[in-house]
């Protein structure tokens, strides 16, 4: 076997790699016709493979991952430079140049898998072309007309009504990123671009799709997009043409669950002129790229997310790469700002480039919150946690000026572990009581998602697993509930998997009943009807009073408890926290330690990619 070799052997006892790193590590060694350079090409292989595990999409060779370096080291592995790397795999056989098909691809500094440097160039080339071959100019005075009736300038405002711009941005470009925070309007500057888009083109029957990285992420979609069409002031006709159905991507490419391989692509494009994906920041690199190759070569793409959420946990920062640079103010080129004030709307005062990257004008950032009072806690402490002020967060947490927010320091309680344990138990009875004492499905989805737990590990003393079980032992001790059995009543269960044959997909989530004498779990249907599945023909399912936060994603609940853990741990990052706390619309409680805390409020994710930089070299 080729891992009798030694020194591969270390790279094992490291723990840092899985078997199928060290599988393809072992397969690249044996394909390479050069064995004079052995052992750098098998530390090579295997770190571009674990890179994508842990959601890299590549191997930056001059800032190789720190967390690898000392198991290595211990193993008797030295990390080499960068230009030392570039001398120990550049002339292997399996490692190619951008232009070539090799296992491995070497592009600058940095190690790719193929496919995913496939992947990144394929990105990078359809989105500039969609951003340079802009649509067929449309008549000025109906742009205008539309955005006035939509999205009026309210004089007296602070600067220009950023829903209008989003929409003006969308109608001028065949792609457009709407990216702010929770309560920005996001969903309702949406609408409004697909109803300009109607309007500003009288002569085409747009086809147009919604669609999300989840099915909870699209259900609140179809939500949204159903509630904010009513609030606006459109005619009828427009208004009925604006789609209220929300797929998964998965379901709306087409993608087969065993091959990964979509139904749509370049040779058999989506049948849509216009496709709108919500909660962008979750579309792992590959995905959006099966997205790209699917549209036609006409077809528009609007992007809406927040670009201070954590990324998908496949490889890729796509939405956080697409953005740019964190400005404190945007920028636009000069066309646009002159095209801008030919509609009316009030100067903007971004700074202008003058040969500017394609993609500047293609991203609008909404930064005027509607759901929350300006005295928000909730609203204060995420602004803090997203700029990584830790002053602002001690200073927010200890005033409180709302009440929406309480801080519990697990450190500063009286008696330590077990008052907490006594708080923990208070919340969850507090919070779970309306959904023990709910009669009905509606009343019972009601009270589940008017509060959740969140925590950012399913392990640990303070992780996910160990909350649930303290949920079903509060909540049966309180005669809330009776857990005995697996599906007691009102059980609430997330689908972890995607299942066709069920149409549930992971992250949606239901409740157990007892519907005339069996055992059924109840789910949400698209059109506001109970679908009923008997526990057997459900995929894989877990129990869900507490959940991670990166699952809360496409989630909102009325309040929400957050719990971080006692110790810290590298995934504890600025991006956690700040999604875990904007899942929450009227009430936080944080049980954190203040160290705890801080730490993550500094930690900022970092992903290798090169996107960014194909995106917009030169600033």
């Amino acid at each position: 076997m080729f891992w009798s070799h030694p020194r591969a052997s270390a790279l094992r006892e490291t723990g840092l790699f899985s078997e199928l790193d060290l599988a393809f590590a072992g397969y690249m060694a044996r394909l390479d016709q050069d064995k004079t350079r052995e052992m750098g090409l098998i530390l090579a292989s295997a770190l571009a493979s674990r890179q994508g595990s842990v959601g890299d999409t590549c191997l930056d060779l001059d800032h190789p991952p720190e967390e690898a370096r000392r198991p290595l080291n211990e193993a008797g592995v030295v990390l080499p430079g960068g230009s030392d790397w570039a001398e120990t795999i550049g002339y292997s056989s399996v490692v190619g140049e951008p232009e070539h098909v090799r296992p491995l691809i070497l592009d600058g500094h940095r190690l790719y898998l193929q496919r995913f440097h496939q992947d990144e160039v394929d990105v990078q080339a359809m989105l500039l072309t969609m951003v340079r071959d802009r649509p067929p100019p449309v008549d000025q005075a109906a742009l205008k007309d539309g955005l006035d009736q939509i999205f009026p300038e309210c004089r007296g405002e602070d600067g220009p009504n950023r829903q209008r711009l989003a929409a003006f941005a969308a109608a001028r470009s065949r792609f457009c990123v709407v990216t702010g925070g929770p309560g920005t309007g996001k969903t309702t500057a949406v609408a409004g671009v697909l109803a300009l888009l109607l309007m500003v083109h009288p002569e085409r029957s747009l086809r147009m799709a919604l669609a999300a990285p989840t099915g909870k992420a699209a259900d609140r979609l179809r939500e949204s997009v159903r509630r904010v069409k009513s609030s606006l002031n459109l005619d009828q006709d427009i208004a009925g043409q604006i789609p209220e159905e929300a797929l998964t991507l998965h379901r709306l490419l087409g993608i087969d669950p065993i091959t990964g391989q979509p139904r749509y692509g370049q040779s058999h494009p989506l049948p849509v002129d216009v496709l709108v994906v919500d909660e962008a920041s979750m579309i792992d690199l590959p995905l959006m790229a099966k997205t790209l190759r699917a549209l036609g070569p006409e077809a528009r793409l609007i992007l809406v997310g927040d670009r201070d959420q954590l990324s998908s946990v496949a490889p890729g920062t796509v939405l956080g790469d697409i953005c740019g640079p964190p400005w404190g103010a945007e920028r636009f080129s000069p066309d646009f700002i002159l095209d801008w004030n030919l509609c009316g709307g009030l100067p903007l005062t971004e700074e202008t480039t003058a040969g500017s990257p394609p993609l500047l004008d293609a991203v609008v950032g909404l930064n005027r919150p509607f759901r929350f009072s300006k005295k928000s806690g909730i609203r204060a402490l995420s602004e803090a946690v997203r700029q990584g002020d830790r002053q602002a967060v001690l200073s927010i947490l200890a005033q409180d000026e709302a009440g929406d927010l309480r801080w519990v320091e697990p450190s500063k309680l009286p008696d330590g572990r077990g008052c907490l344990r006594d708080v923990l138990r208070g919340e969850i009875e507090n919070g779970y009581r309306p959904l023990g004492l709910s009669d009905g499905v509606a009343e019972a989805f009601l009270a589940l998602g008017a509060f959740r737990i969140l925590a950012p590990a399913n392990q640990g003393p303070l992780g996910v697993d160990r909350l649930n079980e303290m949920c079903e032992r509060v909540l049966d001790q309180a005669d809330l509930m009776d857990v005995r059995g697996e599906w007691y009543q009102k059980r609430p269960v997330m689908v972890l998997a995607n299942s066709y044959d069920t149409g549930l997909f992971n992250g949606d989530v239901g409740l157990a009943r007892r519907v005339e004498g069996r055992t059924v779990v109840v789910f949400p249907g698209q059109g506001g009807e109970w679908r009923e599945f008997s526990p057997g023909r459900l995929p894989e399912t877990a129990t869900t009073f507490a959940m991670t936060i990166h699952k809360s994603q496409g989630s909102e609940f009325d309040r929400v408890l957050l719990v971080l853990p006692d110790e810290d741990f590298g995934l504890l990052t600025r991006e956690l926290v700040y999604t875990a706390i904007t899942r929450a619309k009227s009430s936080l409680i944080l049980v954190a330690k203040e160290d705890i805390l801080l730490g993550a409020v500094t930690r900022r994710t970092r992903r290798d990619s090169g996107l960014r930089e194909r995106l917009w070299t030169g600033l």
